[in-house]
């Protein structure tokens, strides 16, 4: 069987008898394991975090989908909890959690992502402390554990203004280690941190007026991530696998907005035709155009003269991913006629349509004072015909419609007159007759002394 393990009160630490190994990934025991953690970590989170530590300092061959499952428990409780913690629950827990993420040399995602998440919630707050740890597992000329990279990806990524004052440093340490990375994971991971320190450094910069240091420029990282840039494009860009592609042009995108500009405006007519290349290599373009918009974006923030040449590829190869993009959704949802050639080929039919308007535009635009001028000026001289005419007409239609109003006004008074004092009259005094002898019979039956007092 496996060692036991801990089932927590406030004030104890107690263990269960014994777990088979059988039952080390069984979802019902972990999910039991989880919940006592959580539980204990609700009532007392600093000391959910302390028996943690202990428990795996005192059980060192425990296996690691258990210690996973450990810390990331005490990942969720640091992230419900954290304005709870004191410093030295903190430290405590970024040391054990920077150990239990380096002790195994190779990659084990789930158990070194778990400690890795215990270290990026604790910097959110106690940001110091966990650089303190994590920067001894980060020496210079020793290509540094992978998720010490991701680590600080992340804690870039949590806490802007706490992590940008140190990516100077970082930078400048990880920059020659660039050069000795040879497996393709190692690579993927320094482009992901390369990217998660751009985009930090970028929104930084953006509300510079809240950081905590405003003095930080956008040129204290322009050497480091220009030689970082170059290096990627060049050597690690045409990578045959596809994985490693993707993570560089990740990287690139917010990066070119932080490198110098002479150097982006140099590279520029390079950049561009390599990564519109990927397109053809690459079946989902997202991230393609992804970096591809945030380069364009870049290059037009410095006013590149670069662009212009570039113009007629860009034009062809974009507005073939848009033809493309209706094509894509119809095979998703299994429409057979899209392979027979339903959507048409526009590709080459845009850049010279283009071309040709724009000309067309510019001539008709030339003309069109002109022409709106002559057509302005007949509407006026029909309009002011009509109005002439309208009043010439309008008193004699006036005078007409007032004679045949009177005549009609006079018809219909005598119309009137008539059947009020002859039929109306007529008829009211009949009916009035015929009540007053029906009412007056019928009183004389009801009351016939009344009749006899008068």
């Amino acid at each position: 069987s496996s060692a036991p393990f801990p089932v927590f009160s406030r004030n104890s630490l107690s263990v269960f008898p014994g777990i088979p190994s059988s039952t080390d990934k069984d979802p019902e025991v972990q999910e039991q394991i989880r919940n006592s953690l959580s539980s204990l970590g609700n009532a007392d989170p600093e000391e959910m975090l302390e028996c943690c530590g202990e428990y795996l300092r005192q059980h060192e061959k425990l296996p690691f989908p258990f210690r996973a499952l450990i810390l990331f428990s005490m990942g969720s409780v640091i992230r419900s909890h954290l304005q709870d913690l004191g410093k030295g629950s903190a430290a405590a827990a970024a040391a054990l959690a920077a150990r239990e993420m380096t002790r195994a040399k190779e990659e084990i995602w789930e158990w070194q992502e778990a400690a890795s998440q215990v270290l990026v919630e604790l910097g959110k707050k106690f940001l110091n402390k966990v650089m303190e740890e994590v920067l001894g597992k980060f020496q210079p000329g020793i290509l540094p554990h992978p998720a010490v990279l991701r680590t600080f990806g992340n804690l870039a990524a949590a806490n802007v203004f706490g992590m940008v004052p140190f990516l100077n440093s970082i930078l400048g340490t990880l920059l020659p280690m660039l050069g000795m990375a040879r497996a393709d994971s190692m690579k993927c991971t320094l482009c992901f941190a390369l990217q998660r320190f751009s985009e930090s450094i970028l929104e930084y910069l953006a509300a510079r007026d809240q950081a905590p240091d405003p003095t930080i420029r956008r040129d204290a990282f322009a050497q480091e991530l220009g030689a970082a840039f170059e290096l990627l494009f060049h050597a690690w860009l045409p990578h045959r696998d596809a994985k490693v592609r993707l993570a560089v042009l990740e990287a690139l995108g917010p990066m070119s907005s932080l490198i110098p500009e002479e150097k982006l405006e140099e590279q520029l007519p390079k950049i561009l035709p390599g990564i519109l290349g990927l397109y053809k290599k690459h079946p989902e373009p997202f991230p393609i155009s992804k970096s591809l918009c945030q380069i364009l974006e870049s290059s037009v923030g410095i006013g590149s003269r670069s662009l212009e040449a570039q113009l007629d590829s860009l034009l062809g190869t974009l507005l073939a991913q848009v033809r493309e993009f209706p094509g894509i959704l119809l095979q998703s949802q299994d429409f057979s006629w899209n392979s027979a050639g339903f959507i048409p080929d526009f590709s080459g039919i845009f850049p010279g349509f283009f071309q040709n308007f724009s000309q067309i535009f510019f001539k008709f635009f030339w003309d069109f004072p002109w022409i709106f001028s002559r057509f302005f000026g007949d509407v006026s001289q029909i309009f002011l015909g009509f109005f002439w005419d309208f009043l010439g007409i309008f008193p004699r239609f006036f005078q007409n419609f007032f004679q045949i109003f009177t005549g009609f006004l006079g018809d219909f008074s005598w119309i009137f007159l008539g059947f009020f004092f002859k039929d109306f009259l007529r008829i009211f005094l009949g009916f009035f007759w015929d009540f007053s002898e029906i009412f007056l019979r019928t009183f004389s039956e009801f009351f016939p002394d009344f009749f006899r007092i008068f």
